[in-house]
């Protein structure tokens, strides 16, 4: 098979990647399993192994957590006491729509359950996919231009970003912005996507204790 098929093929994954989480006759939380078996489909018609995700087993060690919490706390307050702040008084743009959380108010069972959804989810499902699938892929399409891993994540942060539309304009710029924390960590750290699983598991965490506190 040659070249062109693959990149045709990489493209329509990353659309159905993108729009099935969405709009797929799938109730919620189940789309992830038929995404990642998606991507492994996909890979293995490449012959790449799942490792070119960034995500091995073997890559993981305990000071990943503290490091992990550590961005994440850091994020969060840099980002809700200083960039929000900022976006609401320069355009006039107003703090995520984050109602589709607020059922886990003052609800201890839903809060924890959301929780445990976060670390699958968010921290596992959505870095493998986009970090680790969709950013490799765009790589190694610009992998003879100068600045590819730039240009891979650049792309690949906008649609991460455009993925939380339904959080309004405040929602996608956070995710966009989070979304190039998440690649400066997996380049940091030499491919290993532990470190922003374990960063994006946290960063959720805090946000929906804020908000499960009424914040």
């Amino acid at each position: 098979m040659k070249k062109p098929f693959f990149v045709t093929l990489n493209l329509a994954a990353i659309v159905l990647l993108l729009l099935l989480p969405h709009y797929g006759p799938f109730p919620f939380f189940t789309y992830a399993p038929i995404c990642l078996l998606l991507v492994i489909g996909v890979l293995k018609l490449q012959q790449a192994p799942f490792s070119v995700t960034g995500f091995r087993f073997s890559d993981f060690s305990i000071k990943i957590i503290p490091i992990g919490l550590a961005v994440a706390i850091g994020w969060i307050s840099l980002y809700h006491f200083l960039i929000q702040p900022l976006l609401s008084y320069t355009f006039h743009i107003t703090d995520a729509d984050v109602s589709d959380f607020y059922f886990i108010r003052k609800h201890f069972i839903n809060y924890l359950f959301i929780v445990l959804a976060a670390w699958l989810v968010g921290g596992g499902y959505e870095e493998i996919i986009f970090r680790g699938f969709i950013q490799s892929r765009f790589a190694e399409l610009f992998k003879t231009k100068k600045y590819g891993f730039l240009l891979a994540s650049c792309i690949t942060s906008l649609l991460f970003g455009l993925y939380h539309i339904q959080q309004g304009a405040s929602g996608v710029i956070h995710a966009t912005l989070f979304g190039f924390l998440c690649s400066f960590l997996l380049n940091h750290f030499k491919g290993n996507l532990w470190y922003g699983m374990i960063f994006h598991a946290f960063y959720d965490t805090l946000a929906l204790t804020l908000i499960y506190l009424g914040y």
